[in-house]
């Protein structure tokens, strides 16, 4: 009998903003234990945090794609949604019908955080967050969705926009927040390295 030749092995793109780091390195390594667990090959690619990419990426050696954040440009996109690889987001909503969207519940986290707090007796509450980031923008939604719930202002000056959303982020918020003159008992920030930039500023 005629061998059977091997089924070629799949391959999936990664197209991520940043490949290290205590997220999205930990993120991309599952990632990469789970193709592995099926089978499958991951291809890691850093796309450069919204600047178009340098070099065409090889569409013809990948059978699908995972895109997270909004980390390649529209046109990219449009490109690769046109190749008839599937594409899933991650953490991002393109609103492309062909785009798969997976994204964590970042409004109903944020709104339990913020009913946690006023439940405690807060009333002045900060929001901190890098607002470029789709899942940070829906965050500072869930906030404003838990005031109006419980009859709060939304007041703008309670809500600090900063550059970055790792520690300098924080660092810079802390500064911002002082210099406000604003009475607050309270932080809501969109990521764990921010609120570790504000924590380790306000302690000194």
């Amino acid at each position: 009998m005629p061998s059977q030749s091997p089924k070629p092995q799949r391959t999936i793109g990664v197209l991520s903003p940043y490949l290290g780091g205590f997220y999205y390195g930990d993120v991309i390594r599952e990632l990469h234990r789970a193709a592995r667990a099926a089978g499958i090959r991951l291809l890691s690619i850093r796309a450069g945090r919204r600047r178009p990419l340098s070099i065409p990426v090889a569409l013809d050696l990948v059978d699908g794609w995972i895109v997270w954040n909004d980390s390649i440009n529209p046109i990219q996109l449009s490109d690769i949604v046109a190749s008839g690889k599937p594409v899933v987001s991650m953490a991002h909503d393109f609103k492309l019908p062909l785009v798969t969207s997976i994204q964590a519940d970042n409004r109903g986290a944020i709104i339990e955080a913020t009913n946690y707090l006023i439940g405690q007796g807060h009333r002045h509450i900060f929001f901190v967050g890098f607002l470029n980031e789709f899942d940070q923008s829906e965050r500072l939604y869930g906030f404003r969705s838990a005031l109006r719930q419980h009859g709060l202002p939304e007041t703008p000056a309670y809500e600090v926009m900063v550059e970055e959303s790792g520690y300098a982020g924080g660092l810079n918020a802390c500064k911002a927040l002082l210099a406000s003159g604003l009475p607050f008992t309270a932080v809501i920030a969109a990521t764990d390295l921010i609120a570790v930039g504000l924590m380790n500023h306000l302690i000194e």
